[in-house]
């Protein structure tokens, strides 16, 4: 566990967490006196700072950053900052990891036949990055509007606090966790990022995409990765997935989970009898 710094009213995270999980540096949860002056620091990864309430002015490599609630700071590897708390205090996430080592392998069901890619996390990961460029909100200073963010940083930490030092079992549901957690993180910073380009970019049609969610509705044991439903499409990943979103509300992910969802319950239905494991292992 992390120690607590002069400056912070109240202060708890964790460095090095999982030495399991490498692409996992540190997390913690603070809440900085007003006027504290955090000295100039960087870290050796990624960070991610989510105000959840107060101001700060900041500086990064000497280039002044004005913070708020609801905004998601990013600095990268090597970038020196730090600077004022507000007259109202901070309250803020701060954490450390590389994206570019994420997913980790996930464990499957020896029932489910192995391929490249796949995996609700990998498929996750992959979604979120075609949407954004490669994640290309990584390369911005600040993304607003991040209300929600603290609810998905809060599991996070809970996995941690609860994590179990001495039942192996236990500790790889942690890992697995952890990981997914991470995930959908991204897959958050991704959606903030891309919504605030939508306010600032004229709409354009939506496109039908009845036929291809027909289609995934007859995938649901093997879903199709990202690369292989924009392909039916006639599109790229990136343009793929912005444009069903667009189309259905939904991500590709989002609906293929929601197709299984909705297939398990209709074999339940029609096999009251049958294994529960048995379709869950059949439906992933």
């Amino acid at each position: 566990m992390a120690s607590r710094e002069p400056g912070f009213r109240q202060f708890h995270g964790y460095e090095r967490p999982l030495p399991e999980l490498p692409a996992f540096w540190h997390l913690n949860w603070a809440q900085c006196q007003p006027g504290y002056v955090l000295a100039q620091h960087a870290h050796a990864t990624l960070e991610i700072i989510y105000v959840i309430s107060g101001t700060a002015s900041w500086t990064v490599d000497g280039a002044p950053v004005d913070l708020k609630r609801g905004d998601i700071f990013i600095t990268r590897s090597g970038e020196v900052h730090g600077g004022r708390i507000g007259p109202r205090g901070l309250s803020n996430y701060a954490i450390g990891f590389d994206p570019r080592i994420l997913p980790l392998p996930v464990a499957r069901s020896p029932r489910r036949i192995a391929g490249g890619g796949e995996g609700d996390v990998a498929q996750a990961m992959t979604e979120a990055c075609a949407a954004d460029d490669h994640l290309q909100a990584l390369d911005r200073r600040i993304i607003g509007g991040g209300q929600g963010c603290e609810a998905i940083l809060a599991r996070l930490m809970a996995e941690l606090d609860h994590c179990a030092a001495d039942d192996a079992r236990e500790r790889a549901l942690t890992v697995s966790m952890v990981q997914a957690i991470l995930v959908e993180l991204l897959v958050f910073i991704t959606r903030c990022s891309l919504r605030r380009q939508d306010r600032l970019q004229r709409p354009t049609e939506a496109r039908d995409f009845s036929d291809i969610v027909a289609w995934m509705g007859t995938r649901v044991e093997r879903p199709p990765s990202l690369g292989e439903a924009a392909r039916r499409a006639g599109l790229s990943p990136a343009h793929f997935v912005v444009a069903f979103k667009r189309s259905t509300g939904e991500t590709p992910l989002e609906t293929m989970t929601r197709l299984r969802i909705e297939e398990a319950q209709r074999r339940l239905s029609d096999r009251p009898r049958a294994p529960v494991t048995d379709i869950a292992i059949d439906l992933g």
